[in-house]
């Protein structure tokens, strides 16, 4: 079994960890375990934008997908 605060492994009937002498067994949970939570998925910013991949010709070689990009970058509206 491993402690819920600092991760050490430490035997099942352990009411304390040994290292770190936070109970295991407790109601209440410990700050740093409850801040052990997933973290959610950060969206992946683009290295380059759409009229950069299409200037570079950074782009998958299907043609659809490259005239879909063209597309997007000539509806654009620049000031």
């Amino acid at each position: 079994m491993k402690c819920i605060d600092c991760g050490k492994k430490i035997g099942v009937l352990d009411e304390n960890c040994p290292y770190c002498g936070v109970k295991q067994y407790d109601e209440e949970v410990p700050v740093r375990a409850q801040s052990m939570q997933p973290r959610q998925k950060h969206s992946k910013q683009p290295i380059f934008s759409e009229e950069e991949c299409l200037i570079y010709g950074v782009h998958p070689d299907d043609e659809m997908y490259r005239k879909t990009m063209e597309l997007n970058v000539l509806s654009k509206k620049y000031k």
